[in-house]
């Protein structure tokens, strides 16, 4: 198929074998990716501490600061893991020439 705009260009792409690919047919999309952003609840669980807990931390400068989207706070879950083998530094600790 010609596409007229394109005078010789042809709309079929030949494609490679799945095999070629190194994907076997029977691999799966399914698996869930890892969870980079946290909500609070989440981040409090993972922190082993209550919701209400985690945002009067956060208010203190006690615990790395939310990612924002938008209105929505997410906590990174990178961010936390650092701040845990830090020994839980608080912010101004963490980052003392950041304004």
């Amino acid at each position: 198929m010609s596409d007229p705009d394109y005078p010789g260009a042809t709309a079929e792409v030949p494609l490679a074998p799945v095999a070629a690919l190194g994907v076997s047919s029977t691999t799966s999309c399914s698996s869930p990716l890892p969870r980079l952003l946290l909500t609070a609840t989440e981040a409090a669980a993972r922190l082993g501490i209550g919701r209400s807990t985690l945002w009067r931390l956060h208010a203190r400068g006690l615990v790395p600061a939310p990612v924002r989207l938008g209105a929505a706070a997410r906590w990174s879950v990178a961010a936390l893991e650092e701040w845990i083998a830090a020994g839980c530094p608080t912010r101004d600790t963490a980052r003392p020439n950041r304004r």
